[in-house]
């Protein structure tokens, strides 16, 4: 009878958990047919997850940090390699390692061509303190990394990181906020970024006009449902119809923001802020996306890249409809790693899924397993 409930319950955990088909194995895969619109494509040299990844100047997909998964206890190494993609030609190349080991970090291109890295955790074993305070500077002209100050007020591991219009980047910690000068290499504390008594861990930040940005959500796994416009000047805070944390966001043309409803609460909520009234509005309910990214699909649509699923949006209906993709899942536990091409072509690689223990001794132990299938959609 144990054995039978065993059996039950890894069926009902990989069945809500995980993809239908186990992909994840990179050697004598079953032969299968791609989804409409998907092309298997050139894969990384190394597994990994909890990494980063964006788009460089130069229409080429860079990969960073994470760990990668390995049979010696604790089952995991932390990478400091990085590689780049190059669409053009389907191929990867190694490139210089990272000075420091980050995993749940985050990048953004900076005005120049320059890659800025920032934060992330040295290690799986300690979430609550073992993040790193301080940034990395990629030069690709130069092929090196070099390090940008200590934040010693820095309070968490995994930031969001934000090209302002001024060429500066703003940093979300905890409870506070910095803004980096790449010019003077130099950071500077922001208070007014902060959401009062609320942690920003798991916010979003999109940029409105030259002068002033939103700052959205956060609250960690206990989310709030504050957000705010802010600049140099003045703050005006709004309230969301349902709090929202790890969750993806998107500036529309017509300048709304469109987020998903995010990881520890709000599920299957996403919300729609109104820049003309300025008023949050609920939308239809979406399949679960607990992380994710928003890219712009086919005209008037918008495509949500979930850890599991993959749906669109039609911005002038208002509606979520699900779409077909391969059966690898792209786990990352921040975001998901897959980055918009200049011609419109979405770009995904590594990740991890779920999968029961082959050892049927053990067959109710649901395992992490990690992949670096890469794949290219067009909407």
């Amino acid at each position: 009878m144990k054995g039978l409930i065993n059996l039950v319950f890894v069926t009902l955990v990989l069945s809500l958990f995980s993809c239908k088909k186990d992909n994840n194995d990179n050697d004598g895969e079953e032969e299968y047919q791609l989804p409409e619109g998907w092309v298997e494509v050139a894969s990384p040299a190394h597994i990994r997850t909890k990494f980063a990844a964006i788009l460089m100047a130069d229409g080429k997909v860079m990969i960073t940090g994470g760990i990668s998964q390995i049979d010696e206890y604790p089952g995991w190494e932390p990478l400091t390699s990085c590689e780049i993609y190059d669409p053009e030609t389907n191929t990867w190349s190694q490139v210089a390692d990272l000075l420091h080991h980050h995993m749940l970090h985050n990048m953004t291109l900076l005005q120049d061509g320059r890659i800025f890295l920032f934060g992330g955790f040295n290690s799986t074993q300690d979430l609550s303190s073992d993040y790193t305070k301080y940034g990395e500077i990629y030069d690709p002209e130069t092929d090196t990394w070099t390090l940008t100050p200590s934040i010693q007020d820095y309070t968490y591991g995994g930031p969001a990181v934000n090209l302002l219009p001024s060429g500066k980047v703003m940093v979300l910690g905890k409870n506070d906020a910095f803004e980096y000068d790449p010019e003077t290499n130099t950071y500077e504390q922001k208070p007014y970024a902060d959401l009062g008594s609320q942690n920003l861990i798991g916010a979003q930040m999109v940029n409105i006009d030259d002068t002033s940005f939103m700052v959205i959500g956060g609250g960690g796994i206990s989310p709030h449902v504050l957000s705010i416009i802010t600049n140099n000047l003045q703050r005006t805070y709004y309230t969301m119809n349902y709090p929202h944390s790890f969750f993806a966001a998107i500036q529309l043309l017509n300048k709304d923001i469109l987020i998903s409803h995010g990881r520890y609460a709000s599920r299957e909520h996403p919300e729609l802020f109104n820049m003309e009234t300025k008023q949050w509005e609920e939308l239809d309910i979406m399949y679960e996306m607990m992380f994710g990214k928003f890219f712009y699909g086919k005209p008037g649509k918008i495509i949500a890249f979930g850890d599991v699923y993959l749906q669109e949006y039609d911005i002038a209906s208002r509606t979520w409809t699900r779409l077909d993709r391969p059966v690898a899942c792209w786990r990352n536990d921040v975001d998901v790693p897959a980055v918009q091409l200049p011609d419109g072509r979405i770009f995904i690689t590594g990740g991890w899924d779920l999968k029961s223990n082959p050892d049927p001794r053990y067959a109710y132990e649901i395992l992490e397993t990690y992949h670096k299938k890469s794949y290219i959609y067009t909407p």
